[in-house]
């Protein structure tokens, strides 16, 4: 009798390569993730900046932030739509809703206001995707990335 082999490949091999696919595919995965965080934190910092101009503006035309600093914090895009009056709201409420499209949006998210001079001083600050830390630029021109619990960081609610 004569042995006849066909080619091809056995179940056992298909099986390996399928689960080699799998684990590759995976830390593809995980360091996609990773990045698209980063990229939203980015996203998050030039909006910050944005806001700190339009803060400034607002400044020079009234001599106050009290227009543009509610003092609270905001949860939500609808905490954006109903907080900001004066001249500059339109553009508030449009940087904060996009700040928070690139948050994760859990817990106390985005902080207007200061602890120290509410018409004169000014924090913002905003909980970042890639790590347990926010976001913090003031009215004095410092910014930092603090733990949760650093307010008296420069440029955070205890030092705008």
């Amino acid at each position: 009798m004569k042995n006849i082999r066909t080619k091809g490949f056995t179940l056992i091999e298909l099986l390996v390569v399928i689960a080699i696919i799998g684990v590759l595919s995976s830390v593809v995965l995980a360091s996609l993730n990773s990045a698209r965080n980063k990229g939203k934190d980015a996203a998050i910092k030039e909006g910050v900046q944005q806001m700190r101009s339009l803060m400034a503006l607002e400044y020079n035309d009234t001599g106050t932030y009290t227009a543009l600093e509610p003092g609270r914090w905001f949860y939500s895009t609808a905490d954006c739509a109903a907080s900001f009056s004066g001249t500059y709201a339109a553009n508030a409420r449009t940087i904060c809703s996009n700040l928070f499209s690139n948050t994760s949006g859990s817990g106390s998210v985005l902080f207007i206001g200061n602890a120290v001079d509410p018409v004169g001083k000014f924090a913002i600050m905003v909980l970042l995707n890639s790590k347990n830390t926010y976001y913090c630029a003031g009215s004095s021109g410092a910014t930092s990335d603090i733990e949760t619990g650093g307010w008296g960081s420069p440029g955070c609610y205890g030092n705008p």
